[in-house]
């Protein structure tokens, strides 16, 4: 909507509070994209490296980046690639052409560029200043241009660094650094950060926040109205932003004082269905959904016809059966399952008589014997990861420790070890007080709690500093430090 949307006058507003056209004056930084942006500005002052923030679309990850241009310190050049759907050679091109670096396009190849780009950076350097590049959108980058940005991060004096990269871009980016082809690069990162929606009170405060920027005099939207916004968006700003828009411009159709919940649920509905997420189909009274104006052709009467005809047929077959019946036939339920009891104390007394069962009893049965105590099998090789040599099967059943209820680390002791050098990495471990806003990158793909790896091993639980594995009896501590540094 635009500053002439019938609702912006109706409600004393001044301007949209919802637009989509970036605008410094509504940005609002949650709890999360605050930890989001120190995570960047920490990146560029280890000097050296790349570090990478993922989210889901329409989560704020543009608008960090632009935020982040703005609050550069002092002696930073920074270059920003929105769009880099490129081959390796235009990528290397628009770096270039961003950061100012003098060439001629159509001379040389490659290799003469890269030497233009060491020369200007070291030349950079030796000024006092630094250089960073931010690419936005990276899922989007090939295999090739990805391996460009690789030889870009060599980019190198005899003791620092030249380049500090960032890419930013949808948690396909993680997937896509996790190919075996772009091992190479792995060396090259030193943090990654992801990024989750807004909290429930966040949301509240963003909500506030766009509305006052606006010219808000009262509160628009009642408070289990937000609510429903919450659910509906799940805390995601982009939703947010098209559901309140159109909930403002429903509440002016109806000539209402404040947005109401059915109101909300009546504007989600086709932003829910932009996204993919599913749609609600409740709409405030007078205000019905839009709908295909079609008109449902008439069902044909014959095929309920036949269906009540074969229905009278069994059920005639059927009262047949029945009636001729053998009588001397019962029907015997089934013997329960047996019950494991203790063994008693031996006595001498005379063992009383079993009482009379409908099931008959074969004399010539003999009871199973009674169940052994288990041996205890010698002890267990040492533990290993998941995605590695698989440990050797355990001839005694493997048992995985109860899951603890609470949402903290569980109190049963778990084996730490240090992943290897032979390819087990946390990408990026998330962990929220919510159990659903967990998960971790391992080797590139996605996992959440109760989810087995590969070679069966369970990622049995996500705490703040690793993972918790059950694998073959054992539980195993991997700690995230042993991965660099991550965002939570």
């Amino acid at each position: 909507m635009t500053a002439s949307a019938p609702y912006v006058g109706y409600f004393g507003l001044r301007e949209s509070p919802f637009s989509h056209t970036p605008d410094s004056r509504f940005v609002y930084l949650g709890a999360r994209h605050k930890k989001a942006l120190a995570h960047l500005r920490r990146g560029i002052e280890e000097r050296g490296g790349v570090v990478h923030l993922t989210g889901e679309i329409g989560i704020g990850k543009t608008t960090l980046c632009r935020l982040l241009l703005d609050r550069l310190p002092q002696g930073v050049h920074a270059a920003l690639i929105p769009d880099p759907a490129l081959t390796p050679a235009e990528l290397l091109f628009t770096v270039c052409d961003e950061l100012g670096v003098k060439h001629e396009r159509a001379a040389g190849g490659q290799a003469i560029l890269v030497d233009a780009l060491h020369a200007h950076l070291q030349a950079v350097r030796a000024s006092g200043r630094r250089t960073v590049l931010i690419v936005d959108e990276a899922q989007n980058l090939g295999v090739g241009a990805l391996e460009q940005v690789r030889l870009l991060a060599n980019l190198e004096t005899g003791t620092q660094k030249l380049l500090e990269i960032i890419l930013v871009g949808q948690p396909r980016l993680i997937e896509l650094l996790g190919v075996e082809v772009l091992h190479g690069l792995s060396p090259h990162i030193t943090a990654g950060y992801y990024l989750l929606p807004f909290a429930e009170d966040d949301t509240f405060t963003y909500v506030s926040h766009r509305l006052t920027q606006a010219g808000a005099g009262r509160d628009l939207f009642e408070t289990d109205a937000i609510r429903e916004v919450y659910r509906l968006s799940g805390g995601v700003p982009r939703l947010i932003n098209a559901i309140c828009d159109r909930a403002l411009l429903g509440a002016h159709a109806q000539r209402r004082e404040t947005v109401d919940p059915p109101t909300v649920r009546a504007a989600a509905h086709e932003p829910l269905v932009e996204s993919g997420l599913p749609a609600f189909d409740r709409a405030p009274a007078g205000q019905a959904l839009p709908q295909r104006a079609t008109t449902p052709a008439r069902r044909p009467l014959w095929p309920w016809l036949v269906a009540a005809g074969l229905v009278i047929y069994v059920l005639a077959i059927g009262t047949v059966l029945v009636v001729t019946r053998p009588s001397d036939h019962r029907v015997v339920a089934p013997p329960p399952a047996p019950v494991e009891k203790r063994a008693a104390a031996p006595t001498t007394e005379e063992p009383t008589a079993p009482a009379p069962s409908a099931e008959r009893r074969d004399p010539d049965r003999t009871s199973p014997p009674p169940a052994m105590p288990a041996v205890p099998t010698p002890a267990q090789a040492p533990p290993t990861l998941p995605g590695l040599t698989a440990a050797p099967e355990s001839t005694a059943p493997a048992q995985t420790p109860a899951r603890q209820a609470s949402p903290g680390e569980p109190t049963t002791p778990a084996t730490q070890v240090d992943p290897p050098e032979s390819g087990f990495k946390i990408d990026i471990l998330v962990w929220g007080p919510d159990p659903k806003e967990r998960m971790v990158y391992v080797n590139g793909r996605k996992y959440v709690e109760g989810e087995t790896m590969e070679n069966g091993a369970v990622i049995e639980h996500i705490v703040e500093d690793g993972i918790v594995l059950a694998h073959h009896g054992e539980r195993i501590l991997v700690p995230s430090d042993s991965a660099r540094e991550y965002g939570r």
